[in-house]
């Protein structure tokens, strides 16, 4: 394989990624996991807050606080 700089396996890495794992809803937590600032078809930047998931209705309702 030719030489790649760190910043193409990076690259390299994600098309892996989107290859195997687009459809089954774990391209977010790679996402999340690199702390990328932009995802495809998504508009706005991503920041630390968004990646942050809600706790569930059930969570809350049962004394669990945010």
């Amino acid at each position: 394989m030719e030489d790649l700089d760190a910043e193409q396996i990076l690259v390299e890495i994600q098309k892996e990624y989107h290859k195997e794992f687009l459809s089954e809803g774990v391209m977010f937590y790679y996402y999340k996991r690199t702390g990328t600032k932009t995802i495809p078809n998504y508009t706005e930047d991503m920041e630390d807050a968004q990646y942050v998931l809600p706790y569930p209705e059930f969570e809350i309702q049962s004394g669990r606080v945010q």
